[in-house]
């Protein structure tokens, strides 16, 4: 059984891995397509400042080769499930080349087939949640360094200590705009899966916990809590994000209207 998800952050879709991982007891490969340089390279101090934050020339020497050798370890690895994001397909250039204060300047691999072998998976899953929820969860997570919680006394001294309200920063809301130009480019994904007739199952973020529960019963359980977080009563400055998140949105959207994957 070889499985793939397609997933943004924010989507549940760690949570997702696990349980198949031990439902079907194959490897959970995580997020391996993700591109990362060598360790304590220039390249790698760089790629630190932003998720895919390299410049052109060795974005597409370096790419093509790690998404090489990830289809062959996949191919190798046999039974296994992993994790696809948008992300693997959008680029930035080096920070000389920003246009403007909303994002970089970018390229998006459209040839689809020629960045993942799709054909070679068994099962296909697409997990989604809705691009302002996300944001605005995602902005929480990055501005507190808290993406995932393992133990109930994590959780709750991250909510004790958002009791004081926690103000979303200028940069993180830069790091944010990533985030909403990859959940469109999320959803022209989707798009492209169904005209091409990709047999795939649709989650929606409050769809994944119950369908784990029902579809892939397991003795192991996953080690991820539920966190539940009230957002708009813990920071500080939500009406402002909100607000900023929604005009991004339109705006990213409006710039990517005519994109399409082949």
């Amino acid at each position: 059984m070889k499985i793939l998800v397609f997933s943004k952050p924010r989507t549940r879709s760690s949570f997702l891995c696990d349980s198949l991982s031990n439902y079907y007891d194959i490897n959970n490969m995580h997020e391996v397509f993700n591109y990362e340089p060598e360790q304590n390279s220039e390249l790698k101090i760089r790629y630190k400042l932003l998720n895919q934050y390299l410049p052109q020339e060795e974005i597409t020497k370096n790419y093509k080769k790690h998404i090489e050798a990830t289809n062959t370890k996949l191919k190798e690895s046999g039974k296994c499930v992993a994790k696809f994001w948008p992300r693997n397909l959008i680029f930035a250039y080096d920070g000389s080349k920003i246009k403007n204060e909303d994002l970089f300047e970018y390229e998006i691999y459209l040839d689809f087939n020629k960045v993942l072998k799709i054909e070679e998976y068994d099962k296909i899953y697409f997990l989604d949640r809705p691009i302002i929820e996300s944001a605005i969860s995602y902005s929480f997570a990055k501005e507190t360094d808290n993406f995932l919680f393992w133990d109930q006394g994590h959780l709750n001294y991250v909510k004790k200590k958002s009791k004081n309200k926690i103000i979303i920063s200028e940069k993180t809301l830069y790091m944010t705009n990533f985030h909403i130009f990859e959940s469109i480019i999320h959803h022209k994904l989707r798009e492209f899966l169904i005209k091409t007739k990709i047999d795939f199952t649709y989650l929606g973020y409050d769809d994944c916990k119950d369908y784990v529960k029902n579809n892939l019963p397991s003795k192991k359980t996953s080690g991820y809590i539920e966190t539940n977080f009230d957002y708009k009563e813990i920071i500080e400055n939500y009406s402002d994000l909100l607000q900023i998140i929604e005009h991004k949105y339109n705006k990213f959207s409006e710039q990517l209207k005519d994109i399409e994957f082949i």
